[in-house]
Parts: structure tokens; C-alpha cells; sequence
């Protein structure tokens, strides 16, 4: 009877401590480049700040500013290795080595997988908004823009396949 009731308690456990998934976030308008280059024009803040946006291309960061497991500021760029910036985006990346296979709560999505050997983009893993994991490459990230009056960057950012 104690084993009944023991296989019974932790079933009911498993059962209630699964992993989840959220519903797919909503993707903000995409901004062309002209669009983006006229967010720093007088006014602009009135009119973009607190708005849902989305901008296609590649990260970069300075791997020597990464904090592991928190958002890090990185640029969004139109091509890999441009010094061109479109804009700029806080995104979190981890510890690849240290993420372990999750039996409970919200599974994770939005973030950058790197290696403690190798913090180079190129080699990193990119877990998306749908939970799929890609390589380096063309992503669309999308994110509330926060204008605090000097610059302005993508907050709360989510990560998709490019479109």
C-alpha cells in the first residue's frame, strides 16, 4: 500500500513539475535603415520610445564586457563584421558549459550560448523566440525601444529566424 501510494505522489510530481512553454512573442514593426538612422532626429524619442520594433541583422559585443547569464548591450549590424551599427540591443548571454537540462518552471529562449573557452559570436548558439537553436547568421531581433535621451537601444529582446 506505501508503495501504491509513494508511485502515486511521484507521479503526481512529475506530472506537475514539467517543463513549459510560452506562447510566440509578438514581433514589433520592422525598421528599415532610414528609419533607424532618423530615431536620434529631434522628436523621434516622442514617437518611437515604448514602441514594439524589429531589426534584422547581426550581433557583436565585446566579449571582454560579457557578464554571463545577464543582459549584455551588443550592437545589431546590417553585416557580419560591419563597424556599421543599425542599433544597439540587450540581449542575455550564457554559459553554454553551465546550462543544465531544465525539469521544471519555463523552459529558456531569447539568449546567446556561448563557451567559457570561446566567446566569439560566430561560434555561439542562438536559442530563438520558438526554441529552435541556430548558428551565427542573420537573426531578427525584436525589443521595446528605450530612448534615454542621449542613445537609444532595444529592451526586453526576443530572437527569430530572419524573415
Amino acid at each position: 500500500m506505501k508503495i501504491k501510494f509513494l508511485a502515486i505522489m511521484l507521479l503526481a510530481a512529475f506530472a506537475t513539475a514539467c517543463v513549459t512553454k510560452e506562447a510566440p512573442s509578438e514581433i514589433g514593426e520592422r525598421l528599415t535603415p532610414e528609419q533607424i538612422a532618423s530615431l536620434s532626429a529631434p522628436g523621434a524619442a516622442d514617437i518611437w520610445n515604448g514602441k514594439l520594433v524589429s531589426v534584422q541583422g547581426y550581433p557583436d559585443y565585446n566579449t571582454h564586457l560579457i557578464k554571463m547569464s545577464q543582459r549584455n548591450m551588443m550592437t545589431i549590424s546590417p553585416a557580419p563584421d560591419s563597424k556599421e551599427v543599425l542599433i544597439k540591443a540587450k540581449i542575455v548571454v550564457v554559459n553554454a558549459d553551465k546550462v543544465g537540462t531544465r525539469i521544471y518552471g519555463t523552459a529558456d529562449r531569447n539568449e546567446i550560448r556561448v563557451t567559457s573557452d570561446d566567446l566569439e559570436l560566430k561560434n555561439a548558439g542562438f536559442l530563438l523566440d520558438d526554441y529552435s537553436t541556430v548558428e551565427y547568421g542573420e537573426l531578427l531581433y525584436s525589443g521595446m525601444i528605450v530612448y534615454d535621451g542621449s542613445d537609444y537601444w532595444l529592451e526586453g529582446v526576443t530572437i527569430h529566424k530572419a524573415q
